[in-house]
């Protein structure tokens, strides 16, 4: 990680835990001795503290809003999902689906001269994805921050966002992509169409998306726009409850196919369960049991 770019807590496994944990207090005190207690001895033997809010990783201090998020955490920087080879000095990476900002953090400390755009619609996560680029990023002049989604070309009912209420971090412009369905609402958002994203920024060396659901509309627009974008990672949302997607799914794959390399990697649980590897696109069908909650799609121009 780049010195210039990260702010280092420290590089000392334990010393770094305390010396995180106080610059947690100096904002978000407990409320009783026994629970300042146990919230320090808890964070210091794992780096998470639940009540707080805190997780401490490799170095970087994340705010997090449920320990779902530090699923997301352990996929980017131990799994690695997004390490591309990226040659360009000065990539433009667009991210979509910032979520609380680790993917973000990630990009900017394997490229610290890359200009980063990161779209997140979600008004509850956002907050976080702003505070964690600021105890984790020095320079942040590089990275734009855009609490929008990003769609297909028709708005049609995509202005409107899906909440589960029981997991607030865990939203969507399509309700069936929710993992948790018991109750939900929606709430009308800012929008911008994958065509005027396109429209502002000229070339993109690496897209990012992670939409949940939304990356469907935005796939035949890649292909169309192949000359503009150099390479992508997606995260694919799909069940084998939806013979309907899986068919668009594998149609869309074989579009991309025709002016990109394309490979795909299972999630990161889903590696340590079944221990599946990268594969060809074109063994989806022979692996889809495997990755049957979706997967990592990633796509190189020829």
């Amino acid at each position: 990680m780049n010195k210039c770019n990260t702010f280092y807590i420290s590089r000392i496994k334990y010393l770094g835990r305390i010396i995180a944990f106080f610059h947690i207090l100096k904002n978000h005190r407990s409320g009783k001795v026994i629970h300042f207690f146990l919230d320090a001895c808890w964070f210091l033997f794992t780096g998470y503290s639940k009540r707080l809010g805190w997780y401490y990783y490799k170095y970087l201090l994340f705010k997090i809003e449920n320990p779902f998020q530090v699923n997301s955490i352990l996929e980017i920087f131990d799994f690695k999902i997004y390490d591309l080879p990226i040659k360009k000095s000065k990539p433009v990476i667009v991210d979509i689906g910032g979520f609380i900002g680790d993917s973000a953090i990630f990009f900017i400390n394997k490229y610290p001269n890359a200009t980063i755009y990161v779209f997140e619609p979600n008004e509850i996560i956002f907050p976080l994805l702003q505070v964690n680029l600021s105890h984790n990023v020095l320079n942040k002049s590089r990275i734009y921050l855009f609490n929008k989604a990003v769609i297909g070309n028709a708005l049609g009912n995509h202005d409107r966002l899906y909440y589960s209420k029981s997991l607030l971090s865990n939203a969507s412009l399509y309700s069936e992509h929710l993992a948790v369905k018991d109750k939900v609402y929606k709430k009308q958002i800012k929008v911008i169409s994958f065509n005027e994203l396109l429209s502002q920024i000229n070339q993109i060396d690496l897209l990012k998306i992670d939409a949940e659901g939304s990356e469907y509309d935005i796939m035949p627009l890649i292909a169309q726009n192949f000359h503009r974008i150099k390479a992508f990672v997606i995260e694919i949302h799909y069940s084998n409850k939806m013979p309907d997607k899986l068919k668009k799914l594998y149609r869309l794959l074989n579009i991309l196919s025709q002016k990109y390399r394309l490979v795909i990697n299972p999630t990161y649980y889903q590696y340590r369960s079944y221990k599946t590897m990268a594969f060809n696109w074109k063994e989806f069908y022979t692996h889809k049991k495997n990755i049957y909650t979706g997967f990592t799609l990633y796509g190189m121009l020829e």
